[in-house]
């Protein structure tokens, strides 16, 4: 009795073993199933990106195949059983969507590189290509256009444990729709006078022994007239075979780079705007210009001069003191903005002396003070009283009406933005980095296509050293007469300017927001006109309102994110920081210009100024969507990175 119990546990060990295998086993190539189908379909994803990408740039469908099977190379997928199938909407590229058109139905799918079975997972794609009607012409096509990629994929799992019943394999199927999305595209470009400024070659000493553009040398740094006959505005160059309006450089390389961007884009469905901004940003194209109109587009790109800044070395030589001057219009003496002066808010009433300094006071040590006429554009000593003839400042320099003439005539034809006298002034400062911000954004804002990817690409090569004002931006606060660069000569009234308007160090960040509640985590809510908020705060405020839409995380506690700080717009921003705009030598504080163009990056990279790429990476280098350029010739492989970048999605 015994041993035929015996005999019956191992007949049932026997089976309950089987049966134990079999769920192993059906367990294991289950999960085999599961990896294989999920590294399957991420390569998938990824593959309908690439091809798409190859498709904006105009590739054959072969190409876009062969990008597609790279990826699932890449992403280790066994090609050797991969069986890939790659479709547009339009194959026999007839400009027409593939299939016969009948009058209230929809296209036909044309099947003709589809099994029965891949017919039937394609249906769908029938119905998102656009409907067009092969009897209408193609510029009278009702249908939006898209760009979509159709991706599928067949891959064979072997099994393993089931193979041993004779089931050896299964054949995974997949698919990807990608999508290269209509792209809105703003070019801000920095135009201040130092965009002519590249050293060709240095001395021994380090200096500039050769300047890049015609007439600039080291005797016209304060005094640089780029549009003087001879020199670079009134040049035009060919460079990298594309010729452009001027010789300055590093505009030259710029232009060059940005047009061989808008060449990446799509005749019909991409959009580009321009920017350029020196003491006041420009609208260069009045909106979004479809890439129909390519030829016009590039050559307003083609046609950006530098600015002519107001000559620092021909202010008086006694003004040249940071603190004793106003940067952003040095006639106004007590910062409200106007060349008339008050001796309430100046602190002192001065003997109007033909050099311009009055020696009969000395309230600050300085041996004297500034003192200009009310009446009269006085600041400068424009022209040379001397019989040299050489027109540089006078060593003993005296006003004449002949500088006012000249001052005069000066802002009349360097205004701008064309909109008169009262947005131009005689700043020597050029680089308000936050008003291209705002005006690329309000483009956006204006113009662009719900349905469309934003991008900005932004490049400057200096630090924020003005704002907009009242004049140019009437969102301005009144109690910032000459925009976020708050001094007078009263030491009480505020005190000091800044030099050059320059905040030396941008932490703390400051916030004159209306409600505090609403201020960015970690600033600091002074009431306006408080000095403490910079052109360096301004700029990063306009960032936010461009690109910043993530203002909360899944932790509520989290003190890096405010919920009640408003969000901007879905921006994608791209900025490129080039040469001078973080220092090789002393001072330090110049850094300020890459720190904002990384945080302009970091914002909008992903809407997320927490998530920084950049936040672990040394100065001058690259990293996120922050570009460093040493020089210009680095600009065109930055360009063409960043044309790499512009969108593609997955759609379905």
């Amino acid at each position: 009795m015994a041993q035929r119990q015996h005999g019956q546990v191992l007949v049932i060990f026997a089976v309950a073993l089987v049966a134990l295998l079999l769920f192993v086993g059906l367990a294991v190539d289950s999960g085999v199933l599961y990896v294989t189908y999920g590294q399957l379909k991420r390569a998938s994803d990824a593959a309908a990106v690439a091809a798409a990408n190859n498709f904006k740039r105009g590739q054959t469908e072969l190409e876009m195949k062969a990008a597609a099977m790279e990826i699932y190379r890449l992403h280790n997928v066994d090609t050797s059983t991969l069986d890939l199938n790659v479709q547009i909407c339009d194959d026999d590229g007839d400009g027409f969507t593939d299939g016969t058109y009948k009058s209230g139905s929809d296209v036909l799918f044309d099947a003709g590189l589809l099994d029965s079975d891949e017919q039937k997972v394609a249906n769908f794609f029938e119905k998102i290509c656009p409907r067009t009607d092969p009897t209408v012409s193609a510029g009278q096509q009702t249908a939006s256009p898209r760009k979509l990629v159709y991706v599928s994929a067949t891959q064979r799992a072997n099994f393993y444990f089931l193979s041993l019943l004779g089931i050896t394999h299964a054949n995974l199927r997949t698919y990807s729709v990608g999508e290269a999305a209509s792209v809105d595209l703003v070019i801000v470009i920095d135009t201040s006078e130092s965009m002519a400024s590249e050293c060709q070659s240095y001395d021994a000493s380090g200096v500039c022994a050769f300047f890049k553009s015609p007439g600039y040398n080291n005797t016209t740094l304060d005094d640089y007239d780029p549009y003087a006959p001879g020199n670079c505005n009134t040049i035009p160059t060919t460079y990298a075979g594309i010729t452009v309006q001027n010789s300055c450089y590093p505009l030259v390389q710029a232009e060059v780079s940005a047009i061989s961007l808008v060449r990446t884009l799509y005749e019909g469905y991409d959009n580009v705007g321009l920017v350029t901004y020196d003491s006041v940003a420009v609208d260069r194209m009045g909106g979004l210009v479809n890439m129909i109109n390519r030829v016009a587009i590039e050559n307003a790109i083609a046609s950006v001069k530098v600015h002519d800044d107001a000559p620092y070395g021909r202010l008086w030589p006694t003004w040249r003191v940071p603190g004793r001057f106003n940067p952003i219009n040095p006639e106004d003496r007590d910062g409200d903005g106007l060349d008339v002066d008050t001796p309430a808010r100046v602190g002192y009433t001065c003997l109007l002396d033909a050099d311009r300094w009055d020696e009969s006071i000395d309230p600050y040590g300085w041996g004297g003070v500034p003192c200009d006429d009310d009446n009269l554009f006085d600041a400068f000593n424009w022209v040379d009283e001397n019989t040299d003839g050489d027109n540089n400042p006078d060593s003993n320099p005296e006003f004449s009406i002949a500088d006012h003439n000249f001052a005069s005539n000066w802002l009349a034809s360097r205004d701008p933005d064309g909109a008169g006298p009262l947005t131009a002034t005689l700043s020597v400062t050029s680089t308000c980095n936050g008003c291209g911000i705002r005006t690329a954004s309000n483009l956006l804002r204006q113009f662009g296509r719900p349905g469309s990817v934003w991008v900005m690409v932004y490049l400057t090569d200096g630090v924020a050293n003005m704002s907009d004002t009242p004049r140019t931006d009437n969102s301005i606060p009144s109690g910032y007469p000459n925009g976020f660069c708050q001094g007078s000569l009263n030491p009480g009234n505020p005190g000091f300017w800044p030099p050059l308007c320059v905040d030396r160090n941008i932490s703390p960040r400051y916030c004159i927001d209306t409600n505090s509640n609403t201020c960015p985590p970690g600033s600091i809510h002074v009431n306006i006109p408080d000095p403490r908020y910079s052109a360096a705060d301004y700029a990063r405020d306009m960032a936010d309102a461009a690109a910043l839409t993530v203002n909360q995380s899944s932790n509520p506690l989290d003190s890096r994110y405010n919920p009640t700080e408003p969000i901007g717009n879905d921006i994608a921003i791209y900025t490129i920081g080039l040469g001078a705009v973080t220092p090789d030598n002393p001072p330090a504080w110049l850094d300020t210009g890459e720190k904002i163009l990384r945080y302009m990056a970091a914002v909008g990279d992903d809407g997320d100024r927490v998530t920084d790429p950049c936040a672990s990476v040394g100065p001058k280098r690259s990293c996120g969507n922050y570009y460093y350029a040493p020089s210009g010739d680095a600009l065109r492989a930055i360009f063409d990175d960043i044309a790499s970048r512009i969108y593609t999605r997955i759609s379905h």
